[in-house]
Protein backbone atom coordinates (compact mmCIF):
# COMPACT_ATOMS: atom_id res chain seq x y z
CA UNK A 1 0.00 0.00 0.00
CA UNK A 2 1.30 3.48 -1.02
CA UNK A 3 2.35 5.91 1.96
CA UNK A 4 -0.38 8.41 0.48
CA UNK A 5 -3.37 5.47 0.57
CA UNK A 6 -2.29 5.01 4.44
CA UNK A 7 -2.19 8.81 5.02
CA UNK A 8 -6.28 9.15 3.37
CA UNK A 9 -6.90 5.96 5.36
CA UNK A 10 -5.42 7.17 8.67
CA UNK A 11 -7.54 10.34 7.97
CA UNK A 12 -10.52 8.95 7.20
CA UNK A 13 -10.76 6.90 10.52
CA UNK A 14 -10.18 10.20 12.34
CA UNK A 15 -12.90 11.56 11.08
CA UNK A 16 -14.98 8.25 11.71
CA UNK A 17 -13.98 8.43 15.24
CA UNK A 18 -14.80 11.82 15.86
CA UNK A 19 -17.98 11.87 14.29
CA UNK A 20 -18.85 8.60 16.19
CA UNK A 21 -17.54 10.33 19.70
CA UNK A 22 -19.57 13.69 19.43
CA UNK A 23 -22.40 11.30 17.99
CA UNK A 24 -21.92 9.62 21.17
CA UNK A 25 -21.84 12.59 23.60
CA UNK A 26 -25.48 13.85 22.14
CA UNK A 27 -27.21 10.88 22.12
CA UNK A 28 -26.05 10.60 25.88
CA UNK A 29 -27.22 14.08 26.22
CA UNK A 30 -31.12 12.91 24.22
CA UNK A 31 -30.87 10.20 27.00
CA UNK A 32 -30.44 12.35 29.94
CA UNK A 33 -33.16 15.08 28.47
CA UNK A 34 -35.36 12.30 28.37
CA UNK A 35 -34.69 11.01 31.92
CA UNK A 36 -35.27 14.97 32.92
CA UNK A 37 -38.66 14.87 31.74
CA UNK A 38 -40.03 12.20 34.10
CA UNK A 39 -39.06 14.15 37.12
CA UNK A 40 -41.14 16.15 39.02
CA UNK A 41 -41.72 19.99 38.61
CA UNK A 42 -39.27 21.23 40.97
CA UNK A 43 -36.46 18.19 40.18
CA UNK A 44 -36.64 18.85 36.52
CA UNK A 45 -35.50 22.11 36.15
CA UNK A 46 -31.86 21.94 38.01
CA UNK A 47 -32.21 18.70 35.66
CA UNK A 48 -32.69 20.44 32.20
CA UNK A 49 -29.85 22.86 33.34
CA UNK A 50 -27.13 20.54 34.06
CA UNK A 51 -28.11 18.81 30.22
CA UNK A 52 -27.71 21.74 28.58
CA UNK A 53 -24.68 23.45 31.16
CA UNK A 54 -21.75 22.55 28.72
CA UNK A 55 -21.31 22.03 24.71
CA UNK A 56 -19.86 18.80 22.75
CA UNK A 57 -16.70 21.17 22.44
CA UNK A 58 -16.56 22.15 26.38
CA UNK A 59 -17.07 18.67 26.93
CA UNK A 60 -13.57 17.90 25.18
CA UNK A 61 -11.78 20.50 26.16
CA UNK A 62 -12.67 19.67 30.37
CA UNK A 63 -12.12 15.63 28.86
CA UNK A 64 -8.61 16.79 27.55
CA UNK A 65 -7.59 18.86 30.90
CA UNK A 66 -7.82 15.39 32.88
CA UNK A 67 -6.23 13.53 30.11
CA UNK A 68 -3.39 15.85 29.81
CA UNK A 69 -3.04 16.00 34.13
CA UNK A 70 -2.91 12.60 34.30
CA UNK A 71 -0.19 12.36 32.55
Amino acid sequence: MSSTRLVYLALMLLAVTGCSSKQLYHSAQSNRLNACQNLPEPDRGSCLAQVHRESYEEYQRQRQAVLDAQK
